[in-house]
């Protein structure tokens, strides 16, 4: 079973979207709007939405942590990867509740502590890093003229 997580109520650096509200024919203008390749299918790999991400969090808690600290590094192993990135980018799930998930899965603490790190020490490192960065890949340019380090 899964575990609920609260709803932040906390300040937010943005104006919330409220999507939530929006009719079916406002999120369609909404998203032909948008300069996107409107050609590409859907992937997949990614089901859709809300349900989609849940049925990740669940591959992760049933398939990938029990293994996931000894595959993390290994391309060719499925279990080697949450595949929740598309989820965390478009905000369906966010790192509390990926870290609420694995503090209730039956796993090992090693596997725990190994996508905590890459959740909350990799991935949230290089996103505020490529907010700073005129070329995050190359990691070089800093917006505000500072030096990298």
């Amino acid at each position: 079973m899964r575990p609920t997580v609260p709803a932040y109520e906390g300040p937010l650096p943005f104006t919330p979207d409220r999507l939530g509200t929006s009719t079916d024919a406002e999120i369609d203008r909404l998203v032909a709007a948008a300069d996107i390749d409107h050609s590409l299918p859907p992937s997949a790999m990614f089901p859709l939405g809300r349900d989609g991400a849940v049925a990740k969090l669940e591959r992760l808690m049933d398939a990938v942590l029990p293994t996931y600290a000894a595959v993390r590094n290994d391309a060719t192993n499925p279990a080697g990867a949450s595949t929740l990135s598309p989820y965390l980018h478009f905000g369906i799930v966010g790192p509390r509740e990926i870290m609420a998930t694995v503090a209730a899965a039956d796993a090992p603490a090693g596997a725990k502590e190994k996508l905590a790190d890459e959740l909350l020490t990799w991935r949230e490192w290089f996103h505020y890093q490529a907010r700073a960065l005129v070329a995050p890949e190359g990691m070089t340019g800093s917006r505000d003229g500072r030096a990298i380090r």
